[in-house]
Parts: C-alpha cells; sequence; structure tokens
C-alpha cells in the first residue's frame, strides 16, 4: 500500500461517485459492481480540489512548516483555510512561472525550504506537489531527501494531482499516505497500552467529547493525525488497535496501519445520535474489553436525555439534510430518533463503505430520494422547491438557499453533533429554528433564488450523464 508513490484516487479504492440523483436503490446495485458505472457533470456551478483537503490535514500536525510547490495562484487554497479559520501553519509557495514549468525549479524548491527553515526551526516540513509540477517533472524526493540530511530534520514530499480524482477527499488520502510512509515507524519492542484514535477532520468540541467518553471508560489514547506531533506517529504502530472517527477521513490511515503494521482498525459508523454513539462505543468496547463499562455509561445518558428527547418538536416534520456522508447519515438516525422523519438528503460523496447504511435506509424508506453533489447549491435548490421541507440542516454556507426559500435552516459547521452532548446540541438548535421562523419568512418574502426560472423548471440531474465507456 505505501510502495506507491502516493495513493490510489477515491473512484479505484472504494468505487466513488461524486455524481448521482435519484433512489437508492440503483445506487446500493452500482456500488455493488467491480466497476461501477460513473456520472459526469456536463455543467458544473463550483467545487474543491483535493488540494485544500490535503492543507486542511498538514495545517494540523504541529511544529511543521508547508512549503506549496507550485505557482501562486495554488496559494489561495491557503488563503481560503485562513478565511475559515482552519489554518495554524506557517507556510509558504515557491512562485513558478511559466520558465519553471518548462525547465524545472529544484532551485526554487531548495530556496523556499531553507527560507521557512531559518525563520521557524521546524522539526518537520512538508513539500506539497501541485499539478503544475506533474508537468516540470520535478524531483521532489531527491530533493526532500538531501534537505532533509542537510537540515537534520523530516522533509516529507506530498504528491497531489487534482486532475486524475473528482472526489476531493482524495486529497486527505494523499496526506496521510505521505504521513504513514515517512514518518510512522516499526518499532521492535511490541505493542503498547493505548489505542490510536484517527481524528482527521473533526471539529474541537466533537473531538473533545470522544476523548471524554474515552476517559469515562479509563482508556488512554494516541490522537493522530489531528494535531499530532512527530511522536504521535512514532507511537502509532505499537498501539492495541486503531479506531476511527470519521469513517469518510480515517479509512485510509485505519487500514494502512493495520497491513503495513498489523495494527488492528475498527471502524463503525459515526457517534451521531444515541443508538449511534452506543454503537460506536460498543466496537471500542469489545476490542478494548470494556463492555460493562460501556453499557454503564450507555444507561446513564440515555436515561439522562428522555427528558430532552420527549421535549424535542420533531415529530411529523420533514427534515432535508445536506452533509457528508457518514454524518448526513448519522443525522438522519438522530432526526428520527427525536421523531422527525427524513424527506431527502444530499451527500458531497458515496462510496462502497457506505452501502451497509444506505441497505438499512433503503429498508425503512424504499422511496428515498438521494442527491449527490459538492458544490452544486443550484441543483440543491431546485431540489427543495420540489421536496418541500419542515426543516433543513446543512454546513458551512449551505443553509442559505433553504432559507431563501422560507424553509427553516440550521448550519452544523460549528455545532459538535458527536456523542450524547451531541444529541442535546442538535436538539436545542433545531427546536430554536422551529420555533422562530419570522426571519426565513421575512427573507423569502423579499430576497429570492439567483437563478432564472427556465433553469428552475428542469429536472434537478438535468447536468448528470452517465458516463460512456
Amino acid at each position: 500500500m505505501l510502495r506507491q508513490k502516493t495513493a490510489k484516487t477515491r473512484e479505484k479504492r472504494l468505487q466513488t461517485l461524486s455524481a448521482y440523483l435519484g433512489e437508492v436503490h440503483p445506487l446500493l446495485q452500482d456500488l455493488g459492481q467491480d466497476d461501477v458505472s460513473q456520472r459526469i457533470r456536463t455543467f458544473s456551478q463550483s467545487s474543491y480540489d483535493e488540494i485544500i483537503y490535503i492543507l486542511r490535514l498538514l495545517n494540523k500536525i504541529e511544529d511543521a512548516v508547508t512549503v506549496i510547490h507550485a505557482p501562486r495562484g495554488c496559494g489561495a487554497a491557503q488563503l481560503y483555510l485562513n478565511a475559515a479559520k482552519l489554518n495554524r501553519s506557517r507556510w509558504a509557495v515557491t512562485n513558478l512561472d511559466e520558465r519553471d514549468t518548462i525547465l524545472g525549479a529544484d532551485t526554487k524548491l531548495r530556496e523556499t525550504v531553507h527560507a521557512l527553515y531559518r525563520r521557524y526551526r521546524p522539526s518537520l516540513v512538508f513539500i506539497v506537489a501541485t499539478p503544475a509540477v506533474a508537468i516540470n517533472n520535478d524531483d521532489i524526493q531527491s530533493v526532500a531527501d538531501e534537505l532533509g540530511e542537510e537540515l537534520g530534520i523530516k522533509v516529507v514530499p506530498v504528491y497531489s494531482d487534482g486532475f486524475k480524482s473528482k472526489s476531493a477527499l482524495t486529497g486527505y488520502d494523499v496526506a496521510l499516505h505521505a504521513l504513514l510512509k515517512y514518518l510512522v515507524v516499526k518499532k521492535p519492542e511490541g505493542r503498547g497500552r493505548y489505542l490510536n484514535l484517527i481524528s482527521v477532520a473533526e471539529k474541537g468540541e466533537d473531538l473533545a467529547e470522544v476523548q471524554g467518553l474515552l476517559h469515562e471508560l479509563g482508556l488512554r489514547v494516541n490522537v493522530l493525525p489531528d494535531t499530532a506531533a512527530l511522536d504521535n506517529f512514532a507511537e502509532a504502530a505499537q498501539a492495541r488497535f486503531s479506531i476511527g472517527i470519521d469513517p469518510d477521513s480515517s479509512d485510509y490511515l485505519g487500514k494502512a496501519l493495520a497491513s503495513e503494521h498489523g495494527v488492528p482498525f475498527v471502524q463503525p459508523s459515526l457517534p451521531i445520535g444515541i443508538e449511534g454513539t452506543h454503537r460506536w462505543l460498543s466496537a471500542l468496547g469489545k476490542a478494548a474489553g470494556v463492555t460493562a463499562a460501556v453499557d454503564d455509561l450507555h444507561g446513564l445518558e440515555k436515561g439522562e436525555l428522555k427528558a430532552l428527547i420527549k421535549k424535542a418538536k420533531l415529530k411529523n416534520v420533514r427534515v432535508y439534510i445536506s452533509l457528508p456522508a457518514s454524518a448526513a447519515l448519522g443525522v438522519a438516525d438522530l432526526v428520527e430518533e427525536l421523531g422527525g422523519e427524513v424527506a431527502g438528503i444530499s451527500v458531497d460523496q458515496v462510496d462502497s463503505s457506505h452501502a451497509r447504511q444506505f441497505a438499512e435506509r433503503l429498508a425503512q424508506k424504499p422511496d428515498l430520494q438521494l442527491h449527490v453533489a459538492q458544490g452544486q447549491p443550484f441543483e440543491e435548490a431546485n431540489i427543495l422547491q420540489r421536496v418541500k421541507p419542515d426543516l433543513y440542516v446543512g454546513g458551512f454556507g449551505q443553509p442559505v438557499l433553504a432559507a431563501k426559500l422560507g424553509i427553516p435552516a440550521v448550519s452544523v459547521h460549528r455545532v459538535g453533533l458527536l456523542g450524547y452532548g451531541g444529541v442535546r446540541r442538535f436538539a436545542r438548535l433545531v427546536s430554536k429554528a422551529l420555533r422562530n421562523n419570522s426571519f426565513v419568512a421575512r427573507l423569502a418574502a423579499g430576497a429570492g433564488l439567483p437563478y432564472h426560472d427556465a433553469w428552475q423548471k428542469k429536472s434537478p440531474n438535468w447536468y448528470i450523464k452517465q458516463e460512456v465507456k
């Protein structure tokens, strides 16, 4: 797995689909095939690139600097992370020009690494290759090896090629591949008395919630890659086992530690909702030998949540969910626990790892419509006008369209959803949105969507076509 220069695309590794609209059953049939039938968009409003996900992950590594080996426009990805307050890293861009893309830019790369090292004295340098570097064929590996020996620190090449995959989450795999290949080392001492908690993209509140549950169970954890330092990676290969929080982002790291270093990997679904949290903790408890403690903790928390569930006002409320796939499936279960009904789901991508959960949801709601898209709000706006849900749950910036249609909407972008605490926070959030809907009513009366009526009369999947092989 780690012998390759970089990670496989998600389309090859997980049969990932980035475009789909329709019932769940045909999708599950496709995901069950060895070669899934891809859908393509003949028009795309916007989408993320994998380099944003690479940088988002690398930014969280302690005592590191990042060199983006690219034209300066690629640095805009870091500026986006700065604006979204997702950046804690020190970084620079090599500012390649036309000459560099033809003749190579090894010298610029060396100078940039030296400049960052003199300024910050880090213990780790990441060199992120971009599609532009694939053109000039710079030998980044040799530069990294030479600079690592010269400076006495770890210099890690990260190979991104944003043109190969339509799934931006491939960026997480690319970054994790590099971290595993260059930082995790097998030691001869045997297993430690701790477990690896794989947290790639969790909000601070969610990570704290999960760590709090593990503390209640008396378990020691090694958290990585989120906020990890070199020592965390050095210890990863000695853990009793690894458990991932979010399957959409932790899958690659967990499987690689298992295949390369023999660390058992446990990957339950996201701990969202009362029973969802119990399932996650039960899988953990079985691996760690603390099943009785898990059942005791669940019984206590469930008892305390009974009154909250009775007060939650989601009975007969139709909810549309637009979140990453694992989070959307978890929130769907939580909505139903609180008495609501799932009216539809939009996810950024779907792959074979989601098949079991979607099959379970299909059994409950055979006519459920699934929309797969990242950065296509015009499609989602069209769907919302047809579905007319009573409540919309989305991520960063997404609820705006629903609000302009007069639909009470909440953003969970900065709200911790995981664990028993997440149930409390979510219930309060949606209850408040349903009680106070005068704002969205006014917004709908005066604002309106930016799309022409002619487009809105089209089918929402107008631009989604079956790929011809």
